[in-house]
């Protein structure tokens, strides 16, 4: 009996750890024009006003493309992309080289710590 008690503890205790290891698996890393990536690359007051605007302006029209149900998943990440295209064109033409150095950094980064994951 108590064989079979032991080996239900620990059969029990096998899988709640293997269950806590898949939930620490992160979301690979990515790029986002959050206040702390604006913090991070001491943008001016004026120029982060700016970037907040282009964000809220185009947050609506990405939303309206991921609820349309006329669209295919396909055709949605494809609008979804073409709008983030555009507003982060809008958002390169405020930045200065050496900020648009420090932007790919960071993108490259990121990407790298993904791939080792």
């Amino acid at each position: 009996m108590k064989k079979l008690i032991t080996i239900a503890a620990l059969i029990l205790i096998i899988s709640f750890n293997s269950q806590a290891q898949e939930t620490k698996l992160a979301k690979p890393a990515s790029f986002s024009w959050s206040q702390k990536t604006m913090d991070y690359l001491g943008l001016p007051q004026e120029q982060q006003q700016k970037i907040t605007a282009l964000k809220k302006e185009y947050e609506p029209k990405i939303k309206a493309v991921q609820s349309d149900t006329a669209l295919t998943e396909e055709e949605k990440k494809q609008k979804v992309k073409e709008l983030y295209a555009v507003r982060n064109a809008q958002i390169d033409k405020l930045l200065t080289k050496e900020e648009k150095q420090k932007v790919k950094e960071m993108k490259q980064k990121m990407k790298e710590q993904n791939s080792d994951k």
